[in-house]
């Protein structure tokens, strides 16, 4: 696949702490695991650090998996390094392309970052290992506590060649408002829940595969990931981060609408019309 800016889809989360992975860090031990526990809430983050300091992130698979991309989801990491384990840590090499579809900065053709200024990473590069190492040397803003949110390791299961419709893209917070004696609102919020509607309105011929892909979603039994920005973020590409099209709005999702599709005016050699209604899944 490629970062061309049509949404993304991706399996389930082989780093999940649920599974048997486990995570250990330099400092901060005691917080390491939160990045593999399905929370955006929670942190790992480091005790004690500055620029001068390398932190290391471990994480350790119960078996070799294989996956085709990688996310750090909320950090401030600006100089870091991912490794893979062979009879050591070694550099993960290849044709690594990551956000924009740009090469890492520290090299092209190896995953590290000198100069790394948003607050999700995500790089294409297929990796077969039993262990992961994390390194992370400076933070954006100098000298702070370093933190990381989400370890996402995965593999795409298909990009959107056509750009569909994406309604009513939505984090709901569950508000509820009693009223006071003195006529005042009491509102209690729970956290967020996305859901959205993915309209393929008149979708031209030509387009076989997104349909496939649909249908693939619509048939899984296991929850899946999509990102609605497909990888691009900032100018030209985005006037404004809205919620929902941020790098860091990765989310795991089902499929929760009865599936309707139907020809355009009953013409089977014309346009489609298919609805994916997407909800977040626990």
């Amino acid at each position: 696949m490629a970062v061309t800016g049509g949404i993304k889809f991706f399996d389930e989360n082989l780093a999940d702490g649920k599974t048997g992975t486990t995570a250990t860090a330099t400092s901060g031990n005691a917080s390491a695991p939160f990045i593999l526990d399905r929370n955006n809430y929670t942190f790992w983050r480091s005790v004690g650090s500055d620029d001068t300091t390398t932190e290391d992130i471990e994480i350790v698979f119960p078996a070799q998996i294989q996956f085709d991309r990688i996310f750090l989801v909320n950090h401030n990491f600006k100089e870091f390094s991912i490794l893979r384990y062979t009879v050591g840590f070694v550099p993960i090499v290849g044709d690594v392309i990551g956000v924009n579809g740009v090469p890492p900065s520290g090299s092209p053709s190896n995953l590290r970052e000198v100069a790394y200024s948003y607050n999700t990473a995500y790089y294409e590069i297929p990796i077969a290992t039993t262990r992961l190492l994390i390194t992370v040397q400076k933070t954006q803003i100098p000298d702070e506590e370093k933190f990381l949110g989400q370890v996402v390791l995965t593999n795409e299961l298909g990009t959107l060649v056509g750009y569909p419709i994406v309604r009513d893209a939505t984090k709901d917070k569950k508000q509820r408002k009693s009223i006071l004696l003195n006529g005042r609102s009491f509102v209690t919020k729970s956290i967020e829940v996305f859901r959205c509607l993915v309209d393929f309105k008149n979708y031209p011929p030509g387009l076989d595969d997104d349909l496939d892909l649909v249908y693939q979603l619509f048939d899984r039994d296991n929850s899946f990931f999509v990102w609605l920005c497909g990888g691009r973020t900032g100018d030209p590409y985005f006037k404004y981060s809205l919620r929902g099209w941020r790098l860091q709005d990765l989310h795991l999702v089902q499929t929760v609408n009865i599936f309707k599709d139907k020809y355009r005016k009953n013409l089977y050699n014309s346009v489609v019309d298919v609805k994916l209604g997407l909800e977040e899944a626990g």
